[in-house]
């Protein structure tokens, strides 16, 4: 048996003590595009997948309600501490598509599709938002 292998062996029968671990944070900001340079309009220009000269009102609209150009969130690990639950009826992460032949008088098939889930609040001390102002 090789040196290597009797030390990878010798290592596994060793008793291991047991250690909390701090997992860090996420820090997440908002980048508020209201207000644009030439620079991050070159930079964003197609970050939505539209050709650099449409406009969209919905890419980052300072009108809308709690939007901040310095406004930044703080969340734990989620598996230490969870902010939201997303849940799926009956376990089905997909959404469901179905098809019907239509009548005999239209030509084509007719199609519906949905998704089954919920999100839900769970413990608000898992998140902070800060103004970034001071």
């Amino acid at each position: 048996m090789s040196s290597w292998l009797k030390n990878v062996v010798a290592r596994g029968n060793r008793r291991r003590t047991l250690r909390a671990v701090h997992t860090p944070a996420h820090v997440r900001g908002r980048y508020d595009a209201a207000a644009t340079t030439e620079e991050n309009r070159r930079h964003w220009a197609n970050a939505d997948l539209l050709s650099a000269g449409a406009a969209s009102r919905y890419r980052s609209n300072s009108q809308y309600a709690g939007n901040s150009s310095k406004a930044w969130y703080l969340l734990a690990e989620p598996g230490d501490l969870p902010v939201i639950e997303v849940a799926f009826l009956n376990g089905q992460e997909s959404p469901t598509i179905e098809t019907a032949d239509a009548d005999f008088s239209v030509l084509g098939v007719q199609m519906r599709g949905y998704h089954d889930f919920g999100v839900g609040l769970q413990d608000p001390r898992g998140g902070i938002k800060a103004k970034g102002e001071a």
